[in-house]
């Protein structure tokens, strides 16, 4: 289906993806709550998931296509995470997915404020950034090529995709399916996640 070349080529964009989404929830956690719990596997298991999805989607158009779908994927997650660590950093919990709309409105509400977390966490915030100089750099030294893949791996690799995510939900149940457990978190609409 794909040859030596090609197949390193893949795990090479989706080891810089995994890792990016990795990192940036190791600098978040630590950071957040000065550690990790055994429950942070899981996050780890699930930014996996999320590095392969990332390298799906930046195999499947022409090489500039690909490139500025990378940069976009990137820099929106560095943005978010660091939105979110600004959030809580004022108001003490992590913001839910529906007040992303807001964003504006809490911006102006507390101007003053998050200038004030920004410039108190510049450091970091510069962190939470360094994956995007990181794939500035395999972009220039061909480390991560963001060539189209064949059709034939493509359809392969989404298959795993949705199998290692199915995978991943129902281990979920390992931990437990009560209160403030991984498995309620995940399912339960009204977690702040």
């Amino acid at each position: 289906i794909m040859s030596k070349p090609e197949l390193r080529q893949t795990l090479h964009n989706f080891m810089f993806f995994a890792m990016m989404v990795s990192y940036l929830e190791i600098v978040v956690n630590i950071i957040s709550f000065q550690g990790m719990s055994i429950k942070f596997l899981y996050v780890i298991i699930f930014a996996i998931g999320a590095g392969a999805f990332i390298t799906l989607l930046t195999s499947l158009f022409p090489v500039t296509v690909n490139k500025i779908i990378a940069w976009t994927i990137s820099a929106f997650l560095v943005v978010y995470y660091c939105v979110q660590y600004i959030y809580r950093c004022i108001f003490g919990s992590f913001m839910e997915i529906y007040l992303i709309g807001m964003g504006g409105e809490a911006i102006t509400n507390f101007t003053k404020e998050t200038i004030d977390v920004i410039l108190h966490n510049l450091i970091i915030i510069i962190l939470m950034a360094l994956p995007l100089l990181v794939l500035a750099v395999l972009l220039k030294l061909k480390y991560v090529k963001l060539e189209r893949n064949k059709i034939r791996f493509t359809v392969t690799e989404a298959g795993v995709i949705a199998v290692y995510h199915i995978l991943c939900v129902l281990s979920l149940r390992l931990g437990g399916t009560g209160a403030y457990t991984v498995y309620s978190n995940y399912h339960d609409v009204n977690t702040v996640t």
